[in-house]
């Protein structure tokens, strides 16, 4: 049976993601009207005008639109959102794709908590496996983080 040691609420970052995904559409339509307004290079050839191609400000518009988005997506569905322990193994749990990470071995885990960068007084959980890597949380407040860093720590050292 899992056992949930915490979970972060995601409808803010639900909130988030979809607005940085409607500026991310709105900055791409701009520069593409943007970018076509401008008077067109023409050239002239016995008296037929040829039309500059619509596929510059098109392919502007839409790498604009993916960066802000794909940004967006980076900064909020690439961490963990919930912990969960069973016979010796912990689960992260993420939300967009829906999925959760196994973390086998539990007994050389390092647990510890970092200030997010470029995020005023947020917080994350970094834990560190001897050869899987690195797993970052959430952010999220100092109050939430050490309520959380102090669960996860006594659900780890309990499995030992």
């Amino acid at each position: 049976m899992d056992s949930l040691i915490f979970a972060i609420d995601p409808t803010y970052f639900y909130a988030y993601f979809g607005i940085f995904s409607l500026i991310g559409v709105a900055a791409g339509l701009i520069l593409y009207f943007i970018l076509r307004k401008k008077p067109s290079a023409t050239a002239q050839y016995g008296g037929t005008v040829a039309p500059v191609s619509n596929f510059v400000p098109m392919l502007a518009a839409i790498c604009v639109t993916i960066a802000i988005v794909l940004y967006a997506y980076r900064d909020t569905w690439v961490h963990f959102y919930s912990v969960s322990i069973n016979d010796d193994r912990l689960y992260l749990g993420y939300y967009f794709p829906q999925r959760a990470v196994e973390v086998a071995d539990i007994k050389n885990l390092v647990i510890f908590s970092e200030k997010a960068a470029l995020k005023d007084e947020k917080y994350r959980i970094m834990i560190k496996t001897p050869g899987q890597g690195e797993y970052l949380s959430q952010v999220m407040e100092l109050d939430l983080l050490k309520i959380n860093l102090e669960k996860l720590e006594k659900s780890v050292n309990k499995k030992h």
